[in-house]
């Protein structure tokens, strides 16, 4: 079962062993144009084995969907998985940020 991650867990270091796998959950509202992008996906440890989005559980306008992805922790060491939300056509600094660090070990 993978360990879930959420915006709570903002800028800690999550642990696991080598073939295990990490979800991340955060909210998305991407019907204002704000979307997560992947500024570092985990690698050389990690690499992103799903990336999905899950719609709103409403109609009303504005509402948050989730956005999540399955890391597949690959060989042991350290790696980081950020991430910045933005919209697609703005360029400079992220609205937010999330980051996780990676520590993979040996099974």
């Amino acid at each position: 079962m993978p360990r879930t991650v959420e915006e709570g867990d903002n800028g800690q270091t999550i642990e696991v062993a080598v073939g295990d796998t990490v979800e991340v959950r955060l909210p998305e509202t991407a019907s204002t144009g704000f979307r997560w992008h992947v500024v570092s996906s985990g690698d050389p440890v990690c690499a992103i084995a799903a990336d999905t989005r899950v719609p709103p559980g409403s109609a009303k306008p504005g509402a948050p969907g989730v956005h999540q992805w399955r890391l597949e922790a690959r060989k042991a060491g350290d790696g980081e998985f950020k991430l910045a939300y933005r919209r697609s056509w703005e360029s400079g600094d992220a609205g937010r940020e999330f980051s996780i660090r990676l520590r993979v070990v040996p099974k």
